[in-house]
């Protein structure tokens, strides 16, 4: 009977893990996503100066969740976030408002993206 207990507490474990992990994957990629938000406004209306300073604070933010988020999602997907984000920089460094609005949505397309692979339902399991 111990044996058993000991089975469904550690299965209960597993899944409040689960859900935790992607609890934490939606909050962090949301909060980038709407600090990007701010700087496609920034491009849109043509201030490329306050754009890159969004984009800095964007950046940071991601920075700050960069080490938690690399152990839940999968490198190639944090790999690929950090080029969007140096494309992004660079369209803005050449004030480019077309690439500079293109590697923005991208990038919010991307940190839409994470959160789904990793939710917690049967065919994300197999």
């Amino acid at each position: 009977m111990k044996r058993v207990i000991t089975a469904v507490i550690l299965l209960l474990l597993v899944v409040a893990a689960c859900f935790g992990s992607y609890r934490y994957i939606t909050n962090s990629t949301t909060a980038v996503r709407d600090a990007l938000t701010v700087t496609q406004q920034s491009v849109e209306a043509g201030d490329f100066t306050a754009a890159r300073a969004d984009m800095e604070r964007s950046y940071a933010l991601w920075r700050e969740h960069y080490n938690r988020l690399s152990t839940l999602v999968r490198h190639n997907e944090i790999d690929d976030t950090e080029r969007l984000f140096q494309r992004a920089r660079q369209a803005l460094d050449n004030h480019d408002a077309n690439e500079s609005l293109l590697q923005l949505r991208d990038l919010r397309a991307l940190l839409a993206h994470l959160p789904e692979m990793e939710r917690p339902i049967y065919s994300n399991l197999i």
